[in-house]
């Protein structure tokens, strides 16, 4: 197992401290094939989970979406307010992502149009060296 493998490795060895900052900025960012199929990916990782290749790098991408599946949580991780919405939000570019969802649970629906922006974390998360970085979430949009 490589350093950059194990999960105690500090973040800025890991393959996500890219999306972190890109979000700070006020971008989002993922990774996407840069040789092989071409397709986008999140989570980031080394090898593109698409075709094998080794060739990847960061992209920024539109940020809106639509939600593909959502949920409330009457019961949360330690550090997690409760209840909490949490939608797969699939993105224009392709992958999906896991988020926090900024709307009441009942005003949702498969489909509807989101935004996945930087935002405070739902609650007093441990987020360890991350902290200095904003958390994530879908925010619901007007369609284009």
């Amino acid at each position: 197992m490589s350093g950059s493998d194990r999960p105690d490795t500090p973040p800025d060895e890991r393959h996500t401290l890219p999306f972190w900052e890109g979000l700070a900025d006020g971008r989002l960012l993922i990774h996407r094939c840069e040789s092989g199929c071409g397709r986008a990916f999140f989570p980031p990782g080394p090898v593109c989970p698409h075709c094998g290749s080794r060739k990847v790098d960061w992209a920024e991408v539109d940020p809106r979406g639509q939600l593909y599946s959502f949920t409330r949580q009457h019961v949360t991780p330690p550090g997690f307010d409760a209840p909490l919405v949490v939608g797969l939000t699939e993105l224009a570019a392709g992958p999906r992502l896991l988020t926090p969802v900024a709307a009441d649970y009942d005003d949702l629906a498969v489909g509807t149009p989101v935004e996945v922006v930087p935002a405070e974390p739902p609650g007093e998360v441990d987020r360890g060296e991350l902290a200095e970085y904003p958390y994530v979430e879908a925010v619901p949009v007007q369609p284009e």
